[in-house]
């Protein structure tokens, strides 16, 4: 396999930093963003790779992490969009709306900032990738979450209509489901304000039920590194679907709507 480059934002994030480590162990070349520096860094950092500090609730952060990531990112091969945050936890009805829409400015529209100001660097030679995580909310109505849920949704059916849009880009939406990182602290710090997601979330920790690292890292790679345009604009499952198989290739190749937003009974 050729070296490819990938750019991680944000690679100070649990499955952000697992995928880099990943990556980085195949020989691959890595650049990545952080919005706030932590232990789990140290390592990446220790091997030279290139970072720089992006928080996506600043404009400025995020023009001057471009302005950085621009010319060592030329002729990529891979965006990973790892970055997020699930809050502000709580009723739609009482949260603070500032800190609400500035949750979707984090959640998605910052992101897809970075997405588009980054694609004209990609490598034109080869089938390049974009990667997006999903969340909860696909297939139910979290309550006291919508900021986070509207934007994982949101930027789902986006992976969908770049794939439409940009035929040489292959672009994915994984759902990572129920993984033991950093992010379910904000729903601890929420506590009871959280309502039911709270509780679940304490029973999911106190269950040990969650799905492993190994498993999220070898679902985004088999995306990233094939070359089946088939895969392109679909919302993948890393606990349900049956990835890595030939064969769902080969159904999402006869099935147009397969693993994408739609509402059944609509041609």
């Amino acid at each position: 396999m050729s070296v490819k480059k990938f750019v991680v934002i944000s690679i100070s994030s649990g499955i952000g930093g697992a995928l880099a480590e990943s990556l980085l162990a195949k020989g691959h070349q890595v650049i990545g963003t952080f919005r706030e520096w932590s232990p789990s860094l140290q390592s990446l950092t220790a091997r030279s790779i290139p970072t720089v500090r992006c928080d996506l609730s600043d404009m400025n952060s995020v023009s001057e992490a471009l302005g950085y990531l621009k010319p060592l990112s030329s002729d990529w091969d891979g965006l990973i969009l790892a970055a997020g945050t699930m809050k502000p936890l709580g009723p739609f009805e009482t949260v603070d709306f500032e800190e609400w829409a500035g949750s979707i400015e984090v959640n998605l529209i910052q992101q897809f900032r970075i997405v588009r100001e980054l694609l004209s660097s990609r490598n034109m030679n080869a089938s390049s990738s974009v990667l997006f995580f999903a969340g909860g909310g696909m297939n139910s109505s979290p309550e006291n979450v919508s900021a986070y849920t509207v934007s994982k949704i949101a930027g789902t059916k986006l992976i969908e209509l770049l794939a439409a849009e940009i035929r040489d880009v292959r672009f994915f939406s994984v759902g990572p489901g129920w993984v033991n990182t950093k992010i379910h602290s904000e729903m601890f710090e929420a506590g009871s304000k959280a309502g039911v997601q709270f509780h679940r979330t304490e029973e999911r920790f106190a269950s040990g039920d969650f799905v492993s690292m190994k498993e999220v890292v070898e679902c985004c790679e088999w995306l990233i590194f094939s070359q089946s345009s088939s895969l392109s604009g679909r919302n993948f499952s890393v606990a349900n679907d049956p990835w890595g198989e030939a064969k769902l290739i080969e159904e999402l190749g006869e099935d147009s709507s397969k693993y994408k937003l739609r509402r059944s009974g609509n041609s």
